[in-house]
């Protein structure tokens, strides 16, 4: 009955407004879309409070983004194409990379400003052995978060590249490696001030004799390759 009710409505509106049938099936297609998007948002966000929290379920979105674009490609978008000649994936396509862009953009920017903040505080950078303290394990951990979020993001991007210029150039993912540049310089600049205290440490602690028999380097020599190669 409730399908029917439905059949009814777009029947009305198709005389109503004069649409014609291709328009209604656009709009019946964009609002499914659009509730989609937003069961997605109310179910992966609803509990989430803090950005590294945040991170997490943006991934998993995009996670949804991608299978979503995936199973248009290739089931629903050939159907639209043929019966109605609705460009099916370029809808989907568009909207799904529009609505990605105000959901990360704005989530990086609060990650950056509290790596940042992280790093201009006094804390105790790491020894000659590696350990971490809290505030670095931080930096690391969004580090690894943030670089699935890219990886994800370049995913879907990719998924556009058969797509025409000018619905690429559209795409609301098209810069996405942009948005990350101030987490890379940032990043990097940890690493070498991690690296230097390392290296400094392992100097001063380093007898300036060989390690053993079998390694005729002192324990800094060692110590500056493992950080390195690993």
């Amino acid at each position: 009955m409730r399908e029917l009710n439905k059949g009814r409505v777009s029947s009305e509106l198709l005389l109503e407004k004069k649409m014609s049938v291709d328009d209604v099936v656009r709009r019946a297609v964009e609002r499914h879309i659009s509730q989609w998007w937003l069961e997605l948002l109310e179910r992966e966000l609803k509990d989430s409070i803090t950005p590294p929290e945040q991170v997490l379920r943006v991934i998993n979105i995009t996670d949804e983004c991608h299978d979503f674009i995936s199973l248009s490609t290739a089931l629903y978008s050939p159907v639209f194409v043929n019966d109605f000649g609705l460009p099916y994936l370029r809808i989907v396509y568009l909207f799904i990379t529009k609505k990605l862009n105000p959901c990360v953009r704005p989530l990086l920017m609060n990650i950056y400003s509290r790596l940042l903040s992280t790093s201009s505080c006094d804390t105790k950078s790491a020894d000659a052995k590696g350990t971490t303290t809290s505030k670095d394990d931080f930096v690391l951990s969004a580090g690894s978060n943030l670089w699935q979020l890219y990886v994800n993001l370049g995913r879907i991007h990719k998924q556009g590249s058969a797509l025409p210029l000018e619905v690429r150039q559209e795409s609301g993912v098209r810069e996405y490696h942009r948005w990350f540049s101030k987490g890379v310089m940032h990043w990097l600049q940890v690493a070498q001030t991690r690296i230097q205290k390392i290296i400094s440490n392992a100097v001063s602690a380093d007898q300036l004799v060989p390690c053993d028999d079998f390694c005729p380097f002192s324990s800094s020599a060692t110590d500056a390759i493992t950080v390195f190669v690993g």
